[in-house]
């Protein structure tokens, strides 16, 4: 007498059930996005493709049942290159300024020959350790001692011959202080006449 699914069940229980089963409804497709307009200045352009990305992420994840993060940060260098484009000859100006220059010096050139022959070498006396740059050579970083032969630059700092000849030979300016030395290259030596007008030679060769 209580057999068969009867038991303990109520009116009403059994549709409950099924409409508590069922799966629920798939949902409504996302609209499909406006097509962008033609003509579009470059700003204009840029920006509608960032909400057509962003349409496009919100919409797989809608479509897969699943909430939606945050979509892509833009892309910076785009948004800079648009900006120039859509502001004319200034922008373009301006894009070849922060553009990277293939063919321009990494820095100073080597000191010339004759400059690299005229650096004097010296026997440090105490008072030239006084200054703190000079109680090591700081290509090496090996502490400078009294008594020792090393050459010295024409802004008073010491370093061992090997050391500060290599290093000019790639880049013509003192390690510690970049005092600039002539140099094979007539119009770096222009400019380099008159920014160290101002600077005062400790030592002559």
């Amino acid at each position: 007498m209580f057999g068969g699914s009867g038991l303990f069940s109520f009116p009403g229980s059994a549709r409950r059930r099924s409409s508590s089963s069922s799966s629920s409804p798939a949902p409504a497709p996302a609209p499909a996005p406006a097509p962008a307009p033609a003509g579009l200045d470059p700003m204009s352009a840029f920006f509608v493709a960032q909400q057509q990305a962003a349409f496009e992420h919100y919409s797989s994840a809608h479509a897969a049942g699943r909430p939606a993060s945050e979509p892509p940060a833009p892309d910076a260098s785009s948004l800079f290159s648009a900006l120039l484009t859509s502001i004319g000859g200034a922008g373009a100006g301006l894009a070849g300024a922060f553009s990277p220059q293939p063919d321009a010096p990494a820095g100073p050139p080597p000191a010339s020959k004759r400059a690299l022959r005229s650096i004097p070498t010296v026997t440090i006396a105490p008072e030239d350790l006084a200054d703190e740059a000079n109680r090591e050579c700081c290509v090496c970083l090996e502490e400078n001692a009294v008594g020792s032969r090393v050459a010295r630059l024409p802004c008073g700092h010491l370093f061992h011959g090997g050391c500060v000849r290599k290093w000019l030979e790639s880049h013509g300016t003192c390690p510690v202080c970049r005092w600039e030395l002539p140099t094979d290259d007539e119009g770096y030596n222009r400019s380099r006449r008159e920014r160290m007008r101002g600077r005062k030679q400790r030592f002559h060769p």
